[in-house]
């Protein structure tokens, strides 16, 4: 069994990597501040995922962190990158701690915080969308080449 997890380690970062990617391309369609704020909300769902009370007392707090950089990813997106550094954190303490998001995925919790951490990067970059997109009156702006 813990032979089948160690080799399953690099298909799962591949995979949430590439999920990452995914998400940050479809995410960058949206218009600003539609992608913003929407990622805010995401984020912010994403902290009530771990209140199941397998980290005990801890679970408040860090929901609260975790809540409180989403309330500044409204106005920053580095705010949003803290959130999902922060959720990356709390799926590292799961792990570490034997109670993975998904129990029967041992795996399910370091696969995630690998997907957040992808995420968090592109938020501290400021969320740029990949590819500029305009179609009709609908045009994505704060692209890659906007930035300073």
């Amino acid at each position: 069994m813990l032979e089948n997890t160690l080799s399953s380690y690099p298909l799962t970062l591949v995979f949430n990597i590439v999920s990452g990617l995914i998400w940050i391309g479809l995410a960058g369609l949206l218009p600003e501040p539609m992608r913003q704020k929407t990622q805010v909300v995401i984020v912010a769902m994403a902290g009530g995922v771990y209140l199941i009370g397998s980290l005990g007392v801890w679970e408040v707090p860090l929901s609260l962190a975790l809540l409180g950089f989403a309330y500044l990813g409204l106005t920053h997106y580095w705010g949003i990158g803290a959130a999902w550094l922060t959720h990356a954190g709390i799926d590292l303490l799961h792990h570490l701690n034997a109670s993975p998001l998904v129990p029967t995925l041992p795996l399910s919790s370091v696969g995630c915080a690998t997907l957040d951490m992808v995420l968090a990067i592109w938020f501290f970059c400021n969320a740029p969308a990949l590819v500029p997109l305009s179609i009709g009156r609908f045009s994505v702006s704060h692209t890659l080449s906007d930035q300073p």
